[in-house]
């Protein structure tokens, strides 16, 4: 069907619970993969379910005090509302062999009586869970946490009936999330104790407007715009080499910037002891850097205090620290992010084994080019999810900013719109092979799946990186702009043809 039109010439996802495509979360992964299924020519006849009530993910649900981050999706442009069931959770997904598709069971949220059933099954082609790494709350592993008698939040469930004004407040962290809370709160609490283990590298933001000359110079001088982004990238991946090199240049250059910024904003010998407490100890990028213009003006109010004593216990009335003080609050605010390890969770993913995905990741998760996992029939992540093929299949794990793809020196949705391209490039040759009336199995080599995680999975005292993404983005589309088929294991099945015969006629390199 095209694009356009008061209504769809097909069933594309409202009237049927039978797709091509199935998408998990409406997020800006899950609508990069759709964009991406709609301009590479697969169609639309998809769904997508989110167990939210708008598109956004992460930073729709995660919202609190200072919250900054925003995404603006393109969801209206290319008319995917329309495919969206909101207030949709999925329980479990399992391939089915017989039918060579994906059953996946939802459960609705809410009052939508109307709407098939409380839960209902979903039957595709192709599954794509966008479940991201980012959306299961971390709480700290602390003595007595149950204890406290105050209000305690974490920041991703924040409680917004709760007035924190003139309240005595404690929080956990000093991250990008505590910074952006930390300037807020600073204006309206009696009193702010934020508890850090290390100082943080803090950068300037250095937001300002846009002149109306700019804005029109971006609006119709393409290349100028163009050029401006690509000095944006530049730049972000010059952050890499501060970061990974120790006698880079660029990391000097950073570390001043760091430096500068605070002492522009905490100048003179008045606020020489609070520099001293808030100066950073760690090389950078041990830790996240923190982009903020308003995290060391909120420490110069008399009601903030830094505290760099380790906590001890959290007790009925606060908090004690090693040194025996103990802190009375009124209430504890815990910024200590997301469990970002737990990559499917809490689906349960079934792979024609029987076995649960999280079975075949019991030792870390892991992906050929954070991408295809094999064992698991046709399954894919987009952004953490799951790309899975099904009628003709697609053997192997396909994710999008899966095991080893997240990024500390650049923009995520760089990799996420690297591994759209390279997915739908999988569904492009599936649905080339069932156009001929055959069928196509495609996974990775186990061979080539070894020496690629022994290549980026490095290793620390505390076990495998499997995170982070261990060079430049550039490198990494590069590394992926092209399918190298030699890497997979392809048999198939074509009109009574031999089993292999379809797979090496569609043997070769394919670039997007």
């Amino acid at each position: 069907m095209s694009g356009s039109g008061a209504s769809p010439a097909i069933e594309y996802g409202r009237n049927t619970n039978k797709v091509d495509v199935f998408i998990i979360g409406a997020r800006i992964s899950s609508i990069t993969a759709a964009i991406e299924v709609i301009r590479k020519g697969t169609g639309r006849k998809f769904i997508i379910v989110e167990k939210g009530n708008q598109v956004g993910g992460t930073w729709n649900d995660t919202q609190y005090p200072g919250a900054c981050c925003i995404t603006r999706l393109a969801s209206h442009k290319y008319e995917l509302y329309r495919h969206i069931r909101f207030s949709t959770s999925v329980e479990k997904a399992r391939w089915d062999n017989a039918s060579k598709t994906w059953k996946t069971k939802v459960a609705r949220l809410g009052s939508k009586d109307a709407e098939y059933g409380e839960k209902y099954p979903i039957t595709s082609d192709f599954l794509v869970s966008t479940v991201g790494m980012l959306s299961i709350p971390k709480y700290p592993d602390m003595q007595g946490l149950d204890r406290f008698r105050g209000k305690m939040m974490h920041s991703t469930q924040w409680d917004w009936e709760y007035d924190i004004s003139g309240k005595r407040i404690a929080i956990i962290s000093n991250s990008a999330t505590a910074a952006q809370i930390i300037s807020e709160a600073a204006k309206v609490c009696k009193s702010l104790t934020v508890f850090q283990r290390t100082p943080s590298c803090v950068f300037p933001r250095g937001d300002k407007p846009i002149s109306s000359i700019s804005k029109a110079v971006f609006k119709y001088v393409l290349f100028v715009r163009s050029r401006h982004r690509a000095g944006m990238m530049d730049f972000r991946e010059a952050f890499f080499d501060g970061v990974f090199y120790t006698e880079s240049p660029m990391k000097d250059l950073l570390m001043s910037l760091c430096k500068d910024h605070m002492a522009a904003q905490l100048p003179g010998e008045k606020y020489a002891r609070l520099r001293q407490r808030l100066q950073p100890q760690l090389p950078l990028g041990c830790k996240r850097v923190v982009i903020s213009d308003d995290y060391f003006p909120a420490f110069v109010r008399d009601n903030v205090h830094p505290e760099s004593v380790p906590i001890w216990e959290i007790t009925e009335k606060g908090i004690r620290v090693d040194s025996g003080e103990e802190y009375a609050f009124d209430v504890i605010i815990l910024a200590t992010g997301f469990k970002a390890t737990q990559f499917m969770y809490p689906m349960n993913v079934y792979g024609d084994d029987g076995k649960v995905i999280e079975e075949h990741w019991f030792s870390g998760a892991s992906a050929y080019l954070g991408i295809t996992v094999p064992s698991l029939p046709t399954l894919g992540c987009s952004m953490v999810g799951s790309l899975i093929a099904g009628t003709t299949s697609v053997r192997g794990t396909n994710l999008i900013a899966g095991p080893n793809t997240n990024l500390g020196h650049n923009k995520i949705i760089l990799i996420i719109e690297t591994q759209a391209l390279h997915i739908n490039e999988l569904i492009r040759k599936i649905k080339r092979a069932r156009s001929r009336g055959g069928s196509l199995k495609i996974q990775p080599r186990p061979d080539v799946v070894e020496q690629y995680n022994k290549e980026i999975q490095y290793k620390n005292e505390d076990g495998l990186i499997i995170t982070n993404w261990y060079d430049t983005v550039i490198a990494y589309q590069k590394r992926t702009c092209f399918i190298d088929w030699e890497e997979f294991e392809m048999s198939g099945g074509h009109q009574g043809r031999g089993e292999d015969q379809l797979a090496k006629r569609d043997r070769g390199d394919s670039g997007f």
